[in-house]
């Protein structure tokens, strides 16, 4: 099977995601949302890290002016972003205050990010990049996301 583009991860990614908003809103166990929650956290934290540290330094290396402007400050606001309400959330004790805010963070997410990536950026990169070179880049991000995943998966250091 050949490798996955680096596009088919993020959209793979983005799926995924919506796929974990929509079962911690409906869920009425509040033991399952907040196992879910930790793992859309996780995923989250790994997705935007792997752009940050792969995905957008190649693409901006190998795209330069091409990209408009509006993108690359949607990059920056969500590299800061997310990680930021991802803390808010992870400290608000209020069940009321935090669904609100998680709702907000879906929306800012789901409907803008999302958005902006698969609507104007992806069809971009696709235009102009070769099968080959977004199927390498899909390798470097996978090993990132694969040594992200461990590092949550190794036990914390007292």
């Amino acid at each position: 099977m050949p490798a996955r583009s680096a596009i088919e991860i993020l959209k793979h990614d983005h799926k995924e995601a919506k796929g974990l908003f929509e079962k911690i809103l409906t869920t009425d166990d509040d033991a399952e949302c907040e196992r879910l929650y930790e793992e859309l956290a996780r995923e989250l934290r790994i997705h935007v890290a792997v752009e940050k540290d792969v995905f957008y330094p190649r693409i901006l290396e190998e795209l330069g002016d091409k990209i408009p402007q509006d993108i690359i400050d949607h990059q920056e606001k969500e590299e800061s972003e997310s990680p930021e309400m991802l803390d808010q959330l992870d400290t608000i004790e209020d069940d009321d205050e935090w669904m609100e805010t998680f709702r907000e963070f879906r929306d800012t997410v789901l409907e803008h990010a999302v958005a902006v990536e698969e609507g104007k950026l992806f069809p971009l990169v696709e235009r102009s990049m070769s099968r080959e070179d977004l199927q390498e880049l899909g390798r470097e991000m996978e090993e990132r996301k694969n040594e992200l995943k461990s590092e949550y998966e190794r036990p914390a250091e007292r």
